[in-house]
Formats: structure tokens, C-alpha cells, sequence
């Protein structure tokens, strides 16, 4: 009679112990991150509603200024949603939208739509990628909790990297890297191809993130596949991108805008490393600031000698590339634009979680062993 509830407990404790319950918690850690992440960016940018040049309802019409109109990936989807969506469906999105985003209030029924529908979008997709880059940082050889505090750490710090600007495709196209880092460190070619058209649509530069993907690649095919295949890939995009300008070719804009000079001139100004803004409702870092430089600093230097071989090429490359792209092309101080340095620097943050952890653990085991030998 006893050996009931001992069997049930039993039971129950499998459960808890579960794979699926291990990754039930997981998403729902993601999940909150994702939506505090999120909202600090919302809540500083929103959709840069009611922007000539790049506000989203010009870019959901399809009339915003060149290069912002070039990224049509999820104004596609936001349309493809609303012709597939029932009216009845819509109707109830936007009752529950109106009381809670102010934007959509003012637009007409069909913007209001995929308005939400972007929101949505960009929220799933800072979502899935703490998840892929959880897979990343495994693959890299963190443990599993560093693997985690990575992701979500990163992602808390999201919205302060969209300083002096913040567009809802950095967040899609952080999805985008990680997946093509993924495909590629696996070797899932088929993948990487498959993200061609999507990634290259969400924005144009990603053409320029894939030569960084080649140390990943040749630890699974020889060095004459690999520059095949990356020469492929970078064509096609390239054909993308070039199709997708001529859509647009004539609205107002350029197809670049240039800051080196500006850039320049912010670098030699010391104004440039105190500057403050809003961010999560509290006054915090802007730009190139100085405590900002000193973060990364630290946990470039304490993790840059731990990560494997294979990921320093990797951000060597990314590195050569980005750089002169952010000087030549980014608005002084807006630290989004350096994306392709975004998933080495997370897994540089999982292995400096993972020795601040050892330290911490060996501290505590001295401690205790002094308090028993006393």
C-alpha cells in the first residue's frame, strides 16, 4: 500500500528530470529574455514610427528612402500574413493591438495588421536565436550553463548595441548569422544555401558576412569545395542584392551612405566616449562609450585564449571585413553595424562565464576546506 505514492513520486520526479522538461525551462528562460530584450528595444525605438526615411509605415508601402527600403524580407512576410490570414483572426489581433501598441490605433486596418505583424516576427526571431546560439556555443565547447548565460546575457544587451539607431531587421539578421554560423560549423550546406535569398533579403550586407564562414567550413571539406561554394554563394546573394536595387532604383536615397569622415572626426572627440541615453527607461551608455569599450575589452582579452582556433580565424576575418564596412558606411557610434562580430563575441562571453565559474567554485572549495581544517 505504501509503495504507491514512493512510485508516483518516483514518477513524477523522472518527469521533472526529463529531457523535455529541461528544455520546457530553457524556452521559458529564452522566452522572458527575449521579451525584456525586446522591449528595450521597442521601447526606444519602436518600429521608428512616424520616420520619413526609414519610418515603418514607408517601409511596409514599400516607399521608404534607399538603402532602408532595400531590406524587404519581413515587409514580404508582413503581406504574405495578411492575405493568408482570416478576417475573423484579424479582427481579433487588432482589438487586442490597438490596447496595447499605440502605433496601430492611427493606421488603416490592413497596416495596422502587418504592423503587428513585424512586432511578432522580430520577437520570435530574437527568441529562436538565443536558442541557435545556445547550439553555437556548445559546438564551440562551453558547458552547459555558460552555454545559456551567454545567449541571454547577450540578448540583455541587445538593445544598448542599437544605440543612435535601431531597425527591426537587426534583429532578424542576427537570427540569420547565427544560422549560417551554425550550417557552416556543422557543415550543413543545403542549410546555408537555403538562407541565401531570406538572409540577403532581411538586409544586403550579409553577402559580406559569408567569406567569414570559411575557417568553419574547412573543418569538413577541402580548401577547393570551400571556395567553390563560398564563391557560389556570395554570387548568388550578389544577384540578389543587385535585382533588389533595381526594384527600388527609383526612390529617393542612395545605395550606400557614407560617415568615414564623420567617423573620424567622432573617434578624435572625447565627447564621443560619454555620451548617455535611455535604455530600458534608464539613463545608460551611447555609442562608443567608454565603460561600453572597457566590457568588451575584458572579455576579449579573458576569453580570446580559450576559444578554439578555428573561431579566432573565423573573427579574424569577420573583423577584416566589418571594420572597414563601419567606417566607411555606419553612422558614428552605432555599434549594430559591427553584426558580424556578434556571434564570436558570444561565445568569447560563454567561455569567460565558464572560468569566472571556475574561479568561483575553486574560491569556495579553498574556503570551505580552510573552515574544516579549522
Amino acid at each position: 500500500m505504501d509503495s504507491c505514492p514512493d512510485s508516483s513520486k518516483s514518477m513524477f520526479r523522472s518527469l521533472a528530470e526529463s529531457r523535455p522538461a529541461s528544455m520546457l525551462l530553457l524556452c521559458v528562460i529564452f522566452w522572458i529574455t527575449a521579451a525584456a530584450s525586446f522591449s528595450g528595444f521597442y521601447g526606444k525605438w519602436k518600429l521608428l514610427d512616424g520616420q520619413e526615411k526609414n519610418g515603418i509605415e514607408q517601409i511596409l508601402n514599400a516607399s521608404a528612402h534607399k538603402p532602408f527600403v532595400y531590406r524587404q524580407l519581413v515587409p514580404m512576410l508582413s503581406a504574405l500574413a495578411n492575405q493568408l490570414t482570416p478576417d475573423s483572426l484579424k479582427n481579433d489581433i487588432l482589438k487586442v493591438a490597438t490596447t496595447k501598441v499605440k502605433s496601430v490605433a492611427s493606421m488603416n486596418r490592413e497596416l495596422a495588421f502587418r504592423y503587428m505583424t513585424v512586432y511578432v516576427i522580430c520577437f520570435f526571431s530574437l527568441f529562436f536565436s538565443l536558442l541557435v546560439l545556445r547550439e553555437i556555443t556548445l559546438d564551440a565547447g562551453a558547458g552547459k550553463v555558460a552555454a545559456v548565460f551567454a545567449p541571454l546575457s547577450f540578448a540583455l544587451a541587445f538593445p544598448y548595441l542599437q544605440t543612435k539607431g535601431g531597425y527591426y531587421y537587426d534583429i532578424t539578421e542576427l537570427l540569420f548569422l547565427s544560422l549560417a554560423f551554425l550550417a557552416a560549423s556543422r557543415g550543413r550546406i543545403l542549410l546555408l544555401l537555403t538562407l541565401l535569398l531570406p538572409a540577403t533579403l532581411n538586409k544586403e550586407t550579409f553577402i559580406f558576412f559569408i567569406p567569414a564562414l570559411y575557417p568553419l567550413l574547412r573543418c569538413h571539406f577541402s580548401m577547393k569545395k570551400v571556395l567553390i561554394l563560398i564563391s557560389a554563394a556570395i554570387f548568388a546573394a550578389g544577384i540578389v542584392n543587385i535585382l533588389t536595387k533595381l526594384a527600388f532604383y527609383d526612390l529617393p536615397g542612395g545605395a550606400l551612405e557614407f560617415y568615414l569622415l564623420q567617423n573620424l572626426r567622432a573617434f578624435i572627440n572625447p565627447q564621443s566616449y560619454g555620451q548617455l541615453e535611455i535604455t530600458y527607461g534608464i539613463i545608460g551608455p551611447s555609442g562608443t562609450f567608454i565603460g561600453t569599450l572597457a566590457v568588451v575589452l575584458i572579455i576579449l582579452f579573458r576569453g580570446w585564449p580559450q576559444i578554439p582556433l578555428v573561431l579566432k580565424r573565423h573573427l579574424f576575418i569577420a573583423s577584416a571585413i566589418n571594420f572597414p564596412l563601419f567606417l566607411l558606411f555606419a553612422y558614428p557610434g552605432e555599434l549594430r553595424n559591427l553584426s558580424f562580430l556578434f556571434i564570436g563575441f558570444v561565445i568569447l562571453m560563454a567561455f569567460v562565464i565558464e572560468q569566472s565559474g571556475s574561479i568561483f567554485k575553486s574560491s569556495v572549495g579553498l574556503e570551505r576546506r580552510q573552515v574544516n581544517e579549522g
